[in-house]
């Protein structure tokens, strides 16, 4: 890889100097350098973004590249702040809608977790099976934030009900009936099962119930 990284920089470099106003080979060149110089990447990014005259497509892979330089550098907040913009060009940007949904689950902000997966079901019909499971487990985290217990219970049994199992919903009933051992890992076992990456995860929660 390190080879034709080295190749395509050298390319890039060449169509830059013929022409410096080829802002698609700056901004391939910022994508090139993420791994290896962050500020240097971003601030290219950062340059070509000001362009006059950029074409509507242009301006959504530059924001989508700034977001992802600022997830690089652990800014999520301004990483979001591109994401969004990328939205007021084209609202429907599967991507975009897809990271900020991202974004929303690891800060458990679960309405706007919420927003946006509704905003995929109702854009992208073949998302909707796929979702419909996880759709449920965000209604659920979020009438547990308002301290809706009915309600978080019923979604989250509504969410383990599909055929595509987000498989958090396993892991929050079985946190939720942690005094049920039997109950408790009956639904870890449905998480390791549903998610083998997330085992671990399951293993030391079974732990602590031993």
């Amino acid at each position: 890889q390190n080879s034709n990284h080295k190749k395509a920089y050298k390319i890039l470099k060449g169509i830059i100097a013929k022409d410096s106003n080829n802002t698609e080979a700056y901004l391939l060149l910022g994508n090139l350098l993420r791994d290896r110089d962050i500020d240097q990447a971003t601030k290219i990014h950062q340059t070509i973004i000001v362009r006059p005259k950029l074409s509507k497509d242009l301006k959504i892979q530059i924001h989508q590249a700034l977001g992802l330089d600022y997830l690089e550098l652990g800014n999520t907040i301004r990483a979001e702040d591109e994401f969004k913009k990328m939205l007021e060009i084209d609202s429907k940007n599967k991507w975009s809608l897809g990271m900020l949904k991202n974004i929303a689950t690891d800060n458990k902000s679960w309405n706007d977790a919420l927003e946006y997966e509704k905003k995929l079901i109702k854009y992208y019909p073949e998302i909707k099976k796929r979702d419909e499971s996880k759709l449920n487990y965000f209604v659920a985290m979020d009438y547990k934030d308002k301290k809706n217990e009915k309600n978080y219970l019923y979604y989250l049994n509504k969410s383990i009900k599909g055929d595509h199992v987000h498989s958090e919903s396993y892991l929050e009933l079985s946190s939720h009936h942690i005094n049920d051992t039997d109950l408790a890992m009956e639904y870890l076992v449905q998480f390791s099962k549903a998610n083998p990456s997330g085992s671990v995860t399951a293993f030391k929660k079974i732990e602590h119930i031993l």
